[in-house]
């Protein structure tokens, strides 16, 4: 069986000078010895934005047609930074028929021990998602609890600060989108409490220059 074999650093220093990489390529060779796999390296210094691993998304394409068996990781912390990106990649281990194995965790979905620790990742990957959505109705009910009226004026909920870091940066030149990802960075919430969206700070942009030309 032939699989990839994913080895991942998180800075361009431990890149360069082959840090951690040498140890992870050592234990899934040695795994895969013991298997009687075929590993297939693949290395990624992962950049500055968390979510873009553009070869471990060739890969997965890779895998979905059949390309590979197999997927292996030293550490299931060299595949995803959270539960819930561990779950995607799970789904589509099932999903298209091929094998995932994390080593550290003993999760390999060609045994059935390792299907057992898969289905309670499952189960947790849910469960967070769950106690997530609990919590922003919370808040959102406190807030709506403060003001009856923050879901009717989205200009007006998100406060004042809001609204000059959108105009201070939609007159610099950057685009409603750039902008929305700023806000999520810089942990700015909705009137909804839900996500940013490019077409929710152009609104509050074009409602605060309506009220200045009103003013003036």
């Amino acid at each position: 069986m032939r699989v990839f074999a994913y080895l991942r650093v998180s800075t361009d220093g431990q890149g360069e000078s082959g840090l951690g990489l040498e140890a992870q390529r050592e234990q899934i060779r040695l795994a895969c010895e013991m298997k009687g796999w075929e590993p297939v390296f693949r290395e990624e210094v992962e950049s500055g934005r968390k979510n873009d691993r553009p070869v471990l998304t060739e890969m997965l394409a890779d895998l979905r047609h059949n390309h590979m068996d197999g997927l292996v990781v030293s550490k299931l912390d060299r595949l995803a930074r959270s539960i819930k990106q561990v779950d995607e990649v799970l789904s589509q281990s099932t999903k298209y028929g091929w094998t995932f194995c994390a080593l550290d965790l003993g999760v390999d979905t060609s045994t059935a021990t390792g299907r057992m620790v898969t289905n309670m990742i499952a189960a947790i990957a849910q469960w967070e998602g769950e106690m997530i959505g609990e919590r922003t109705k919370a808040a959102l009910a406190a807030k709506v609890a403060r003001d009856p009226d923050c879901l009717k004026r989205p200009d007006q909920a998100v406060g004042s600060e809001v609204v000059k870091c959108i105009t201070t940066w939609r007159n610099s030149g950057l685009t409603y989108k750039a902008i929305a990802e700023l806000l999520e960075q810089q942990g700015f919430i909705t009137a909804q409490g839900g996500k940013w969206h490019a077409s929710s700070v152009r609104w509050i942009y074009y409602k605060s220059h309506r009220a200045q030309e009103e003013v003036v």
